[in-house]
């Protein structure tokens, strides 16, 4: 089935608007040793979706879609048992492409069983987001997948509290009342004068310091390093919470998410699309919401939450 990977990725790259690539061979006619099934493993039929829309699959070939929920690993188990027989498994039951998260991605790029993507004819990410394609490499630097779904994120602000506290609610000039940490931290002091939280949780910074560290968690000398940019957002987190800035609670909590009605007294959230079309349900609630009181602006630093790869 390689060929077909080939230009399957090389459609994806092309549909999704990231870097072209060349597939190695469109014939519509399958040898039986690379078998006529291709089998795809994810954890919804988001991909699917995409799928169908932009590949057409040659004639000859059957796709078998192996969709397993994330819940408690089992999407995870049910690919790894699959791979762990990939060697003995019959040519029509191998796992052909794989989806996988950037919680877990790296365990599977260190691994023999995944390709590099360029015997693939996937070489070009002029276009990409650099950090997916540095999620996707291997200790060598090998690029072991693509990302058809990346999640640069932004800060979430509620307009109605910026507007009280920042006196204006236009994303560009919010924009430029909390473009640093220096910014940010002085307006949480002006919001809790006022009486609202500056966010909703003291761990909702942190993703955006982590995505901007210099250093990995383990040095050459495989010992701890805390990257100064962790040691910053844990004096935030510390400095939030003593001052009451924030709530002490995780950001999946009730506590939380309660902030987002709207009686809340939180002002910022960090987030991508996802977030605030799947997980702010609370802020556009009928009843209880606050549903066009939301806007979005970079915040103190870039950054991304998440993204989705495809692996061969």
């Amino acid at each position: 089935m390689k060929k077909y990977l080939a230009l399957f990725l090389a459609v994806l790259m092309l549909a999704a608007v990231f870097a072209g690539c060349a597939g190695k061979g469109t014939s519509t006619g399958t040898s039986a040793k690379e078998g006529k099934v291709f089998n795809i493993y994810a954890w919804n039929e988001e991909f699917k979706g995409f799928f169908e829309k932009y590949y057409t699959v040659p004639e000859g070939v059957t796709v078998n879609w192996i969709i397993t929920p994330s819940a408690d690993g089992a999407y995870q188990d049910k690919l790894d048992e699959a791979l762990l027989n990939q060697q003995s498994a019959s040519a029509d039951d191998k796992v052909d492409l794989f989806l996988a998260e950037a919680d877990y991605i790296q365990k599977y790029t260190e691994s023999a069983v995944t390709q590099d993507v360029a015997a693939l004819g996937v070489t070009d990410f002029s276009n990409t987001y650099a950090y997916t394609v540095q999620a996707a490499s291997d200790a060598s630097g090998v690029v072991k997948g693509v990302s058809f779904q990346c999640c640069p994120a932004a800060l979430i602000y509620r307009r109605s509290i910026a507007k009280d506290v920042l006196g204006t609610d236009d994303p560009t000039e919010v924009q430029e009342k909390l473009n640093s940490w220096e910014k940010f931290d002085a307006v949480a002091a002006d919001a809790k004068a006022k009486g609202y939280l500056m966010t909703a949780s003291e761990a909702a910074t942190y993703r955006v310091f982590s995505n901007n560290v210099s250093e990995p968690w383990v040095d050459a000398d495989n010992k701890l390093q805390i990257d100064p940019a962790i040691q910053t957002w844990m004096t935030q987190a510390k400095d939030f919470s003593d001052k009451g800035y924030t709530q002490d609670c995780d950001i999946w909590s009730d506590e939380c998410t309660a902030q987002m009605f709207g009686d809340g007294k939180a002002m910022c959230y960090f987030g991508p699309a996802w977030y605030f079309n799947f997980s702010m349900g609370n802020a556009q609630d009928a009843e209880k919401g606050c549903f066009g009181d939301w806007a979005i602006c970079e915040g103190p630093q870039a950054h991304f939450w998440g993204g989705t790869w495809l692996l061969a």
